[in-house]
């Protein structure tokens, strides 16, 4: 699930607009114009329209919602900007768009359901482009341009100013915006003593979309690692999203001296702690693979997105073992991950165990599709609303609170996929989970799971994911004999009793399983926070975090290095 947010791209802009007339506009229909510039577009464009909506004044409205989970969270701490979206084909410069009752937004499904108040208003441009994959059919896609699928934040994109305008019960309002301005290219940054970043072209990702396609490394080396040319290290992938933040959010300078303690989880903690005598000499790693469809590949190997598993295996991995001084042997690589990147670091360490040493799997993305959001997708009908209902039909949760509250309903959930876009081109996980595990359709773009018009669930397509070896915990029941003497004690669960989606339902069903495992039996571990500890990674019995997790990887490699090795040369204080 996406939970990040492209702060480099955010500096760089965060007042960089000027507020439009003062002046409120006047209307006499609810509708919103926009015009694509001449004077800053040469051809023709298609994609995405969205009109975004604040009552703030102190920032752009595209700007005011740092990531799309903060829509999905709703919590009273995350603010975000209402929105409407819209397709747009072929629009010429020159030529205008006109929002007035097609659109479909969230919170608000139209325009005209925008309640009473004063407002500032602002278009962006999503730009789509054509590309035929190496399944043959042609199809318009956001390929993304190193933001991580951040339709307010992708380089190349246009964007209007700001104009205010005031609602009034009643009364209709009639806006022109001019998209005028272009986001620019995201900036690599710069190396330091500890950290290092890199990008290339992957050749298996480019070879199946038809163009170059960017693969990235995020590098926190460890202490004396300079000081010690010699010297190997055992390797730390933290799995997940698109990581444009440094490993462990590691500082790009060293912080301020305090005279008081840091505090824990502070830059300057983070940095003491990093160099104390009892951190492992590790080198942690961060992964870089956007797709058109999401914020990073899963790792798998997809038809409608590319060979995935592949990259990672035949690329990213040499790569690493190229550029840095690793320890290149399956016991000196550990991996951890949460959400999305829990699901990736047990996915990976299955499919890979050859490969890889460990998994620390934190509140992973459902891996049991009997409690998929919430739902047992291969019995229930409907996602919208639970089935055995007869009278008082109750609507389906989607999240919710540390302390079991509602946050958003799945049928709210559906209208934000809706409004970001159609045909798998949400930019959303469940979207996502179409195109990375999922059959190609008759028209190129992945089949859904669900229809988010109906909430109708389609049981084909789960028990194609299913049949494609993605549905994780059936498929250790399925394959067991083989898999487990491969994963014996490779695996370690963490998650919080109230997951505020749900995920430990789901981890609730594997281990279910993975207890009764014999010949042999798995031999990990399932850690659960309690009480009201929800989507994270602290509280999980693994604290100071990520420190603890180091230590205990550190431990776990140790004992699985042969004896041959002398593990001093990355254990020194």
């Amino acid at each position: 699930m996406k939970l990040l947010i492209h702060a480099a791209a955010l500096a760089s802009v965060a007042l960089g607009w000027l507020l439009g007339s003062d002046a409120f506009a006047s209307a006499s229909v609810r509708a919103v114009t926009v015009t694509l510039s001449r004077d800053i577009a040469a051809n023709a464009e298609t994609g995405r329209l969205f009109v975004i909506v604040t009552d703030r004044t102190d920032q752009e409205p595209r700007l005011v919602t740092p990531f799309t989970a903060a829509y999905y969270f709703n919590d009273a701490s995350m603010e975000y900007a209402p929105f409407f979206g819209q397709d747009v084909e072929a629009l010429q410069p020159g030529a205008s768009v006109r929002l007035s009752g097609k659109e479909q937004g969230y919170p608000f499904a139209r325009l005209s359901e925008l309640p009473p108040g004063e407002y500032s208003i602002q278009a962006v441009l999503h730009r789509y482009e054509r590309v035929t994959p190496a399944h043959g059919k042609t199809i318009w896609l956001p390929m993304d341009d190193w933001e991580g699928t951040q339709f307010h934040l992708s380089p190349g994109n246009f964007y209007s100013d700001v104009r205010r305008i005031k609602i009034v019960a009643g009364e209709g309002f009639n806006l022109s915006l001019t998209l005028g301005a272009r986001i620019p290219p995201v900036e690599q940054p710069a190396d330091t003593k500890y950290l290092k970043f890199r990008k290339f072209r992957s050749e298996l990702a480019s070879r199946f979309w038809g163009r170059d396609m960017p693969v990235g490394v995020n590098v926190l080396l460890p202490q004396g690692y300079e000081e010690h040319p010699n010297r190997r290290y055992p390797v730390v992938f933290h799995m997940g999203h698109f990581m444009e933040f440094t490993p462990l959010r590691f500082p790009t300078s060293e912080p301020e001296r305090t005279t008081e303690p840091a505090p824990q989880g502070s830059p300057r903690w983070l940095w003491e702690n990093w160099s104390a005598a009892d951190t492992p000499r590790v080198i942690v790693v961060t992964l870089l693979h956007p797709t058109p469809f999401y914020d990073d590949s899963y790792f798998v190997n997809s038809a409608n997105t590319g060979p995935w598993q592949d990259v990672l295996m035949q690329e990213l991995l040499p790569y690493i073992n190229r550029e840095f001084r690793t320890i290149d042997a399956p016991w000196a690589r550990t991996m951890f991950g949460g959400s999305t990147g829990g699901w990736i670091s047990l996915y990976t360490q299955v499919t890979q165990s050859e490969s890889f040493g460990g998994a620390w799997i934190y509140c992973p993305d459902m891996v049991d599709y009997r409690a998929l959001l919430n739902t047992d997708m291969y019995a229930e009908k409907n996602y919208y609303a639970p089935d055995g209902y007869k009278w008082l039909q109750p609507e389906r949760p989607y999240s919710r609170t540390v302390t079991g509250g509602w946050s958003v309903s799945a049928r709210q959930f559906g209208q934000l996929s809706r409004a970001l876009g159609n045909r798998s081109r949400s930019g959303e996980w469940i979207d996502a989970y179409a195109a990375m595990f999922g059959p190609v359709g008759p028209d190129g773009y992945p089949v859904p799971l669900i229809d988010w018009n109906t909430g109708a669930i389609d049981h084909r397509v789960v028990k194609t994911w299913r049949d494609n070896g993605f549905d994780l915990r059936h498929y250790l029941e399925n394959n067991w004999k083989t898999v487990g003497p491969k994963v014996r004690g490779q695996l370690f669960f963490l998650c919080g009793d109230m997951d505020q989606f749900y995920c430990n339902n789901a981890m609730y069903l594997l281990e279910d399983f993975l207890k009764t495992t014999q010949n042999p039996p798995y031999e990990g571990s399932f850690r659960y926070g309690r009480p009201k500890i929800g989507h994270t990674f602290h509280g999980l019995g693994l604290d100071p975090w990520p420190f603890a997790m180091l230590r205990e990887m550190a431990g776990h490699m140790s004992k699985q290095q042969p004896a041959s090795t002398d593990d001093r040369q990355w254990h020194y204080p």
